[in-house]
């Protein structure tokens, strides 16, 4: 009992010791560090599979507006709802005018309305915003007052929200509050929001990416998207039951392209740090259920047997998962399935790989290495802990150091865990009552995939994080306890 109890702790305590600090990016000081001139941005408005517009904006080049330096952005937005059965759209051209840090200066649009069309014109002078609306042709005079550093947010125009959050700091846990302008009704409102958490996240089909998660109740409910190279990657209103992609970056020179995922690096210190706590939580484990099984070099055949599975596991597991989601979830997405059904599939195919290889790991570790049924039973956990050894190793590469370094060491180490106990029950089944074998495989099988299945609770936020790793040590726990009296009504 006192083990157990100890590789409990042994799960929780990274989350406790290692300092979690929350992730951060500054503000950027020009426009122009973030969207250089002559860069083009798309962003597309679906609901459901229904594409309902597009929004594309350009930073047309430098300008001077009341003797204040600023950029030029064009900005191109038609969304039509009546392709839902709705007779509304939205539809404009025209120009947006802001300072280098990104505040309003003005602007100058055509509205477009049925079969006619109208004009704005809007500039800063001070604290003042002037200009004319027409109304049927008839030029109508605005003028309002906004202070001299405030943004311009408005409806369907994602744009300015990406550069609204690009020129200020954010942090995980930060308000987001500001007074801002929407020069289409020129009037002032509020934007109001929190910055919930940073994590890797599937944005839509293939792409993924590490972004922050920004929860916005004024000036409309939404949730944004925003990555650490300040691309605003999606947007949902959840109210109207539409979203919206940054589907295209087109820089100088460069033909259009969809932005790529980026991978988030860890230093070299922080990936050693991370491995080598993943080694010792193997040796533990092993060394928990093979007691000195260690000291036969048997053992360490075995957990190279182990290392070379996952391996394999990469070359079978990845390509049927992506198959499946290809083949079954996006389609049933499309057709309005639940996610949480859908999502059963590749969950259920990475679990009955992993297990299938574990399982013919063992048996392979008898047959190659000709060992009695004493060394084979110490050997198999060895085969576990090098398959969950190596995995946790290559999916740290790809961790972000906030996380790498806080609840994803649990994730991991749970799977080291798993693998090893499940690789002592399947030698157990082996060398007693292979009747036991089918039904210890197959309950091995929905462990492993419910472990891969959680994760999709946590992405829809139907848990938290670290209810879902407190669930992980649980399942470990559960496993390795198994493990251990099978063993002792064996031996």
């Amino acid at each position: 009992m006192r083990s157990i109890l100890l590789l409990t702790a042994i799960l929780i305590l990274p989350t406790a010791v290692v300092p979690q600090q929350a992730p951060s990016i500054p503000k950027s000081k020009d426009v122009t560090t973030y969207r250089p001139i002559g860069e083009t941005r798309r962003w597309t408005f679906v609901t459901v599979d229904t594409v309902l517009g597009v929004l594309e904006s350009k930073v047309e080049e430098k300008t001077t507006i009341g003797g204040i330096s600023g950029v030029r952005i064009t900005e191109n937005l038609k969304v039509d709802f009546s392709r839902i059965g709705h007779q509304y759209q939205i539809h404009s051209e025209g120009d947006i005018y802001v300072s280098r840090q990104g505040y309003y200066l003005g602007s100058d649009a055509k509205l477009f309305f049925d079969q006619r069309s109208e004009e704005m014109s809007l500039r800063r002078r001070d604290e003042q915003i002037e200009g004319y609306y027409t109304r049927g042709g008839e030029r109508v005079n605005q003028s309002t007052t906004f202070k001299s550093d405030g943004f311009a947010v408005s409806g369907y125009y994602v744009n300015r929200l990406e550069l609204m959050l690009a020129m200020r700091d954010i942090k995980v846990g930060d308000i987001i509050e500001e007074e801002v302008f929407a020069p289409g009704d020129m009037l002032t409102g509020r934007v109001h929001g929190e910055v919930r958490e940073f994590s890797w996240q599937q944005l839509h089909s293939g792409a993924f990416d590490s972004v922050f998660i920004i929860d916005m109740d004024q000036p409309q409910q939404q949730v944004l998207f925003f990555t650490r190279d300040k691309r605003l990657a999606k947007v949902v209103f959840p109210a109207q039951r539409v979203r919206a992609y940054l589907d295209a970056v087109e820089r100088p020179a460069e033909p259009a392209r969809v932005p790529k995922t980026a991978v988030p690096t860890v230093s070299i210190g922080q990936l050693s740090l991370a491995w080598a706590f993943y080694t010792v939580l193997g040796l533990a484990v092993v060394l928990f259920l093979s007691g000195r099984g260690w000291k036969r070099p048997a053992v360490w055949g075995a957990f190279g047997i182990g290392l070379c599975g996952y391996l394999v596991a990469r070359l079978t597991q990845v390509p049927l998962q992506e198959f499946l989601i290809e083949a079954v979830l996006i389609p049933g997405l499309r057709g309005g399935e639940s996610l949480f059904t859908l999502g059963l599939f590749p969950a259920l195919a990475g679990g009955l790989v992993q297990q299938l290889l574990i399982l013919g790991g063992v048996i392979g570790t008898s047959r190659v290495m000709k060992l009695r049924k004493g060394d084979w039973i110490l050997a198999a956990p060895f085969v576990g802990a090098g398959f969950g050894l190596c995995e946790a190793c290559y999916l740290a590469i790809g961790t972000h150091p906030s996380i790498l370094l806080s609840w994803g060491l649990v994730e991991r180490a749970v799977f080291i865990f798993v693998h090893a106990a499940s690789a002592s029950l399947l030698v157990g089944s082996l060398s007693n009552e292979r009747r036991a074998l089918l039904p210890t495989l197959l309950v091995l099988i929905l462990v492993n995939s419910l472990l891969r299945y959680l994760p999709l609770f946590v992405q829809e936020r139907v848990v938290p994080l670290e209810m879902m790793h407190i669930v992980f040590a649980l399942t470990a726990m559960i496993v390795v306890g198994w493990a251990v009296f099978q063993r002792r009504q064996t031996t």
